[in-house]
């Protein structure tokens, strides 16, 4: 080949090589945006939970607290209004109980959908950048190969004029 053949290769190589090396940060910088969204989402699933159970605890003392006192500021066991109270009261724990559980599964599948989403495209990119990284390595290969070819072109090329 010709030096100037050579010289029209090694540009593209060169611009190929660029292409490749601004992919590469590209997918670091996607990377990051990814953990980054990962770690907002799990915040927010965190302080939704929070709020949820906060309400529903709420709730649940309400009735806790509405125990009946008598007059003279004691329980009276054996009143109607203490067995009301009581069943309410068991009835507000069970159900109190049962939402805590369902919130608390709830929000632990939403920040498990969304570590696994997360996880698969950081995979997609990792198996991206691979791919990049070899890429760019063989470019650089062909590059240097290229660069020794047009020296030696130009050497061979040179006029003798002794």
């Amino acid at each position: 080949m010709g030096w100037v053949t050579l010289t029209l290769r090694k540009e593209a190589l060169d611009i190929n090589g660029n292409n490749l090396e601004m992919r590469d940060l590209q997918l670091s910088r996607n990377m990051r945006v990814i953990q980054k969204n990962l770690s907002y989402e799990q915040s927010v699933f965190n302080k939704s939970k929070k709020t949820e159970l906060a309400k529903i605890k709420a709730d649940y003392d309400k009735v806790k607290d509405a125990r009946p006192v008598g007059s003279d500021g004691k329980i009276d066991t054996q009143s109607e209004e203490y067995a009301t109270w009581q069943q309410e009261y068991a009835t507000a724990k069970e159900e109190y109980e049962s939402a805590k559980l369902e919130i608390e599964n709830y929000w632990t599948d939403q920040n498990n959908s969304a570590e696994e989403e997360s996880t698969d495209r950081e995979n997609e990119i990792k198996d991206e950048q691979t791919t990049v990284e070899a890429q760019l390595e063989s470019n650089k290969t062909e590059l240097e190969v290229v660069k020794e070819q047009i020296s030696t072109d130009i050497d061979q090329s040179k006029l003798d004029l002794a």
